[in-house]
């Protein structure tokens, strides 16, 4: 369920209203409710993080975060 929804998410950036409703979610600290969900649903490696999980303030974060 949470695996569709998550791409389904990612399907709703091809447009413009919500590509901007997205990207600003992805960049607000209320996104940081769903990063352990989401890395635990894309099978994210922990192992490869310069940070731990919980260190991500917000999903943009987490996207664009440096690996060791």
């Amino acid at each position: 369920m949470r695996r569709t929804l998550y791409r389904l998410m990612i399907e709703l950036t091809n447009g413009r209203f919500t590509s901007y409703i997205l990207r600003k979610f992805a960049q607000s600290r209320l996104s940081s409710i769903i990063i352990p969900s989401y890395a635990k649903v894309f099978q994210i490696n922990q192992d490869e993080m310069e940070k731990g999980l919980k260190e991500y303030r917000t999903l943009h974060e987490l996207f664009t975060r440096k690996l060791k």
